[in-house]
């Protein structure tokens, strides 16, 4: 895989069948689980059974739709498909996410982004599902995972999460940014845990070093395209990241733009705390307004 938006969009394609078929061969270990966990209807049971169904016109298949993805993981929707004419259970849904050993931006292939990432995430969870009271008001809320397995595409190494699916009614917070809309709510309770992040002590004081240079020649390549396409008319080139790198040219001006990617550059190398440099808006979760 490499750092390709239409090589990403078919890779993102290609491993639905592989994300399919680790689920199917894992059936038979998580059946057993819900039965030694009292759970003889589980939906791991269910679908092995709907899949394993002997008869003739049995049509239960997995199917993988990709939900949103980047250059470091992939994430998609499980739903176990039942002929809608002889069937009228529920349907079964579950989330999964494929990370990758490598980020996909990166183009030196021997820099690593270990996958206990993914492992980390699969135990947190656990523990959060464990100790949440079946009656809490946010029990709905809270994922369960199920799998968290060891995979490979050619020479990159894969982890694989598994967990539920969640029906919830909140959205996520970016939302409201592009609606223009301040919550309240939500930047205090921010403020106080990047503070907190940020005033960490205990950690590697070599922490991402070896992909330093690398985000600083990233940053550096933009700021080379940013030159560029000053030169030249902007709107003539239909590149997908000089477009965008366009866009923010028009809206702010040559000068900021260089202000900010070498500000950039200059955070890049500093070492008081360790920051992903994004809050990733789309990733934090909110309840609805009131109207």
């Amino acid at each position: 895989m490499s750092f390709n938006d239409e090589q990403v969009a078919k890779d993102k394609q290609r491993l639905k069948a592989k994300v399919a078929s680790s689920i199917i061969d894992s059936l038979p270990g998580l059946c057993q689980t819900e039965q030694e966990n009292g759970e003889p209807n589980g939906i791991f049971t269910q679908i092995s059974n709907a899949l394993n169904d002997g008869s003739h016109n049995n049509k239960a298949k997995l199917v993988v739709e990709i939900l949103t993805g980047g250059y470091t993981n992939f994430s998609y929707r499980i739903r176990l498909e039942r002929d809608p004419e002889t069937s009228s259970e529920n349907e079964i849904k579950l989330f999964a996410k494929l990370c990758f050993e490598r980020a996909l931006w990166n183009p030196d292939k021997s820099k690593i982004y270990l996958l206990d990432r993914t492992a980390n995430e699969y135990s947190t969870m656990k523990s959060i599902s464990d100790n949440i009271v079946t009656d809490n008001s946010a029990s709905h809320m809270i994922a369960k995972p199920h799998l968290c397995l060891d995979l490979l595409d050619g020479d990159l190494k894969m982890k694989l999460l598994v967990t539920s699916w969640c029906e919830a009614g909140d959205e996520q917070w970016a939302n409201q940014l592009i609606d223009g809309i301040v919550d309240e709510r939500i930047p205090p309770q921010l403020g106080r845990f990047l503070a907190q992040v940020h005033s960490m002590t205990e950690f590697p004081k070599d922490m991402n070093e070896d992909v330093r240079e690398t985000l600083i020649g990233s940053t550096a390549s933009d700021l080379a395209k940013v030159e560029e396409l000053l030169a030249m008319n902007i709107d003539d080139n239909n590149n997908t990241r000089d477009q965008r790198i366009g866009k923010l040219l028009q809206s702010w001006g040559g000068e900021v733009c260089r202000s900010l990617w070498l500000l950039n550059q200059e955070d890049l190398r500093r070492k008081e705390c360790f920051c992903h440099q994004d809050i990733h808006a789309f990733n934090i979760v909110r309840s609805s307004l009131e109207t």
